[in-house]
This record gives C-alpha cells, sequence and structure tokens, in this order.
C-alpha cells in the first residue's frame, strides 16, 4: 500500500515517495488532519471533538503546511536550468518583436512595388487547396492589392499585441513561480512558453531535415523564389500567415467539427470558438481532422516547392493545428507569421550579402537548433519515462510514515468502540428509560 505524504519542498500531498510535481523525495509522513468542531469550535485530531464529542465527519477539516528547513529556491542546477529557459523566452519574444517591427519596415518597401506595377506577375492571388491549390477570384492588383496587403499588416499586428495583453501576464507569474523554485518552467500554460517551445522544435527539424537532403545531394528549395523582386516576398510571407491559417485551419479544422458537433448535439452553446479555434481537447475527430488539414497543407505546398516540402511542411501543418485546437487562430497567425519571416530575415541577409545580417541570423538559427534539441530529447525523455526519478525507500532511521486512516464520511455515522453515542448529536451521555436510550444533551430518544 502507498503511503500518504506531504511534500517538503511544495506542501502537497501525494501518495509514494516521489513528489510528482516538483520530485522532492519523501521525507515524513502527512500530519494528522485537523478539525474544528461547527458546534463548540474546538480545534481538534482525531474521530471526534474532544470538547462535545462531535465526530469528525460533521466538522470543518484544517490544512496546513508544516514547517520545513528545505530551501524554497531548489537547488543550484534548477536554477540555472530555468534561468537558461527565461533568458530563452526573451530572446524569442525580443525576436518575435523585431519581425514586427521588420513588418512594418518591410511595408515600405512592399508599398511602393505593389504601386509601381513593375512586375506583371506579381499580383495578389486568393487560393484554397483541394489539395493542390486553385485560386478563387481571380488574381488583381493596384489598389485592391495595397488595400489587402494593409489588412494583412494590421491583422497581424493586432494579434501581436491582442496576445500580449491578454496572455504575458500569466507568462510573467509562471515565470516568478519558476525563478522561487517551482522547478523548470517549461509547461504550455501560457501561449508566450508554447510558441518558443513548438518554434525551436521546428527549427531543429527543418535544419536536420536540410542537412539530411543536402548531405545526399539533394537541393529542394524552391526555386522561383529567386525569380521574384523582394518586395513580393516580403508580401507573400506575410499574406501567408494569414490566408493559409483561414483556408488550412478555419476550413479544414474548425467547420468540420463545427458541423460533427451540429450533428451529434444539435446545438451548440459556442460556435465561434470552432471558427476562431482555442479550446479544444484532442480527441478521434479532432486528431483525424488536425492530420487530415497537415497533409493538404504539406501537399499544397509540394506544387510550388517540389515533393521533397512535404515533410517540413507536413510537420508545421501539425503544429499549427495543433496551436489553432489549443490556443486559437491568434496564435497560430502568430506563429506562421514568425516563421514566415524567420525565412524572410534569412534569405534578405543571402540577398544583399550583408554579414551582419548572415552572422546574427546563422547565431541565431544555431541557438535555436541547440534549444530544439534539448526539448526534443526532454519531451521524448519525458514520454517514455527515461527523466521520471525512481522511488527512493524510505529512510531507516525513524518510524516508518504509515497510511493515513480514511475519514468517515457525512452520510455515515461512526459508532464508538464501546458504549452509546447519540446519532443527532454524536453525545456519548444517556439515560434508558422503558427500554429506549435518552441522550443527556438534545433529548433524542433511540
Amino acid at each position: 500500500m502507498l503511503r500518504r505524504m506531504r511534500c517538503t519542498n511544495c506542501g502537497r500531498e501525494f501518495e509514494g515517495d516521489i513528489c510528482p510535481n516538483c520530485y522532492t523525495p519523501a521525507r515524513q509522513p502527512v500530519p494528522p488532519e485537523l478539525f474544528r468542531c461547527n458546534k463548540c469550535g474546538t480545534v481538534f485530531s482525531g474521530s471526534y471533538c474532544t470538547n462535545c464529542g462531535s465526530p469528525a465527519s460533521a466538522s470543518t477539516p484544517i490544512y496546513y503546511r508544516p514547517y520545513s528547513t528545505t530551501r524554497r529556491g531548489g537547488s543550484d542546477i534548477q536554477k540555472m536550468v530555468t534561468s537558461s529557459w527565461l533568458l530563452y523566452i526573451s530572446v524569442f519574444f525580443l525576436a518575435f518583436s523585431a519581425f514586427i517591427a521588420l513588418l512594418w519596415v518591410g511595408a515600405s518597401i512592399v508599398i511602393p512595388g505593389i504601386l509601381s506595377d513593375s512586375c506583371a506577375e506579381c499580383q495578389a492571388i486568393l487560393l484554397i487547396i483541394t489539395p493542390q491549390p486553385i485560386p478563387i477570384v481571380e488574381p488583381f492588383g493596384g489598389i485592391p492589392f495595397l488595400i489587402y496587403y494593409i489588412i494583412i499588416v494590421v491583422i497581424i499586428s493586432l494579434c501581436f499585441f491582442w496576445l500580449i495583453i491578454k496572455d504575458l501576464p500569466k507568462a510573467i507569474e509562471g515565470f516568478s513561480k519558476a525563478m522561487k523554485g517551482r522547478g523548470v518552467y517549461s509547461s504550455t500554460k501560457s501561449t508566450w512558453t508554447m510558441l518558443p517551445q513548438l518554434f525551436a522544435f521546428m527549427i531543429f527539424f527543418t535544419v536536420a531535415y536540410s542537412l539530411i537532403l543536402h548531405l545526399s545531394g539533394i537541393d529542394y528549395l524552391p526555386s522561383q523564389v529567386e525569380t521574384r523582386p523582394l518586395w513580393y516576398f516580403l508580401y507573400a510571407v506575410a499574406s501567408a500567415s494569414v490566408w493559409e491559417e483561414f483556408i488550412s485551419r478555419t476550413l479544414l479544422i474548425g467547420i468540420p467539427l463545427f458541423i460533427i458537433a451540429i450533428i451529434r448535439y444539435r446545438r451548440v452553446s459556442k460556435p465561434a470558438r470552432f471558427f476562431i479555434g482555442g479550446g479544444f481537447k484532442i480527441g478521434i475527430p479532432e486528431g483525424t481532422f488536425l492530420l487530415f488539414s497537415a497533409i493538404m497543407f504539406g501537399t499544397a505546398h509540394t506544387y510550388s516547392g517540389g515533393v521533397w516540402v512535404f515533410a517540413p511542411t507536413f510537420v508545421g501543418g501539425l503544429i499549427l493545428g495543433y496551436i489553432f485546437l489549443k490556443r486559437g487562430i491568434v496564435a497560430s497567425i502568430l506563429f506562421h507569421f514568425v516563421w514566415n519571416y524567420f525565412v524572410a530575415f534569412n534569405y534578405m541577409a543571402q540577398v544583399t550579402g550583408n554579414y551582419t545580417l548572415l552572422i546574427v541570423g546563422g547565431a541565431f538559427t544555431l541557438f535555436l537548433v541547440f534549444i530544439g534539441l534539448v526539448l526534443t530529447v526532454f519531451h521524448l525523455g519525458r514520454m517514455i519515462g527515461l527523466f521520471r526519478r525512481r522511488p527512493i525507500r524510505a529512510m531507516a532511521e525513524g518510524p516508518q510514515p504509515t497510511m493515513a486512516p480514511e475519514r468517515p464520511t457525512e452520510t455515515t455515522i461512526p459508532q464508538p468502540p464501546h458504549g452509546f453515542q447519540c446519532p443527532r448529536c454524536g453525545w456519548t451521555e444517556a439515560t434508558f428509560e422503558e427500554g429506549h436510550f435518552k441522550c443527556l444533551r438534545c433529548g433524542h430518544v433511540t
């Protein structure tokens, strides 16, 4: 039988030898529960009030955290890892902000290019994927092109500032808890901690995939990119981060789930969440359409980039679909945007030949590859139980902890080991009159 313990570091009650919250070995058994009598207000431990005899099931339990000499700050290694993780989150946020600034700086390049009509093939095209991309309207340029581009820039900017207002306080609160010794903050409770993890993994996978193809003598980068002017490339990566999310996530995941919900339940309380995403649990329908949208997303990119782009775009489709289901289309748009502009940043560094941009982009890429490798190993290790600490036997000295006795429920009245107990008030003194017991406190006849 597992022992009921209370962690000396975080105060959590658990069964076993290792705290599941902070992985601290168990050192002491759970102290006896205290109760406050609802009748006389006496604080007592045990099954009955020591003053009036009321059962513990009719009293209010009192929980407290015992005093511990364990350091609240955690180990030095924990602090170092936590600080490194928070440093990466900060760098990612600064890079994200820089890409937003680059979006507005790029507008000064894109807008003159749209108005100049210097490239006859450079027009706005709205597509849907079947999986082959099919235009739903005729390509357009001029003023409609300019209005569409401005709408794209405004949507991305509003998504960024909305996520800061909504989610950044939650992330800061989690960071402060991590620095106080609550363990390495690598959970995904905040969108600002989910996006950097998935982004680093995507960078790691893409670089590893590209390296394997390069060693095999395969160049899978699309050649059409170099034939278009820079302003159109900046427009394309911004437009794709918004339009592709609507046609790949809302159209292929949200709307099918909405139709299924209507068929199953005939009424949906919050229909908007199927179109903007967020708050879904990954079940069979969600997982099916997530996989379907990723396949369609990857296949659509093969028509312009070749068959070798399917693997990274398929993985990207899985990540973007997961973000859409869990955090909503705002988060998926921002993830798609920062990924596209990260590619655009490295592309501009190569086109312009700016050594500063090349060094910064290369160093940041190597940093992300390292972070992605660490996170991949860490999460895969947790999945297979590699990083779970083995149970530690209790120390030999001192009494061994035992399971705390179960407290009786309120629907049953505990019986004393001998003698009388009033079923109404729990009193143990009575008189015997005419074959019945009469409680001396409340007068109840049993």
